[in-house]
């Protein structure tokens, strides 16, 4: 890539935080991936990589009103519900982008997920239904397995899951967010500002990707 090249990807990733950083308030979507828990992810890459603490403590205050806002009517989903937004929270915890007890944060959330049984679930989708579930109750589990901590959901639960997912033939590979996130696909024509916010086809996406394969913006 030569200098005029840098320089016109350094302008457009700039323009996405910029627009992220006025934008993020207006968004309602509490979730995952379209909404400000990505956002949250986002920033929280974005100020480790930048060295920039100014970053963090917005994605700080985004994680904040996200929890303040959590609700009982909320889907049990990744796309826009609890598992995405648990799913978020512990792999920043995992990745020492968050401080705190991971019980303390998520005993509500885990017990709101057990309340879904497994075994009645006709839904097998990631983004809406039970391998969503399961990427993050086993996510969740090998966290509290590497801090020895007492395992978060009960074995009646663990057992009907597990079933459930062998059942369905489910993926039992880990993953992380950025393996499920589809960032935007660009051109010369393109308008960020146009784009959605979020990971998934956004802003948020489009940046992340980048930060974490630089060969992308190479359009």
């Amino acid at each position: 890539m030569n200098t005029k090249d840098k320089i016109k990807e350094y302008d457009l990733l700039q323009r996405v935080v910029n627009h992220l950083t006025v934008q993020n308030p207006v968004v309602y979507d509490l979730g995952l991936l379209n909404g400000k828990m990505g956002i949250a992810f986002f920033f929280y890459h974005y100020a480790r990589y930048q060295k920039e603490s100014l970053y963090e403590v917005l994605a700080g205050n985004l994680i904040e009103e996200i929890c303040d806002n959590l609700h009982d009517n909320m889907p049990v989903t990744i796309d826009k519900g609890l598992c995405g937004i648990a799913w978020g929270i512990c792999t920043l915890l995992e990745q020492d982008f968050l401080d705190g007890d991971a019980d303390e944060v998520l005993n509500d959330i885990d017990h709101k997920i057990m309340e879904r049984d497994p075994m009645r679930m006709i839904d097998l989708s990631f983004r809406t239904g039970l391998e969503g579930i399961w990427c993050y109750v086993r996510t969740r589990l090998a966290f509290a397995e590497k801090e020895q901590t007492a395992r978060p959901f009960d074995n009646m639960y663990i057992y009907a899951l597990e079933k459930s997912v062998q059942r369905a033939g489910l993926p039992l590979k880990s993953v992380s967010p950025l393996d499920v996130i589809t960032p935007p696909q660009l051109n010369e024509t393109t308008d960020i500002l146009k784009l959605p916010l979020g990971l998934d086809g956004g802003c948020a996406g489009l940046a992340l990707k980048h930060y974490t394969d630089e060969a992308y913006l190479s359009f």
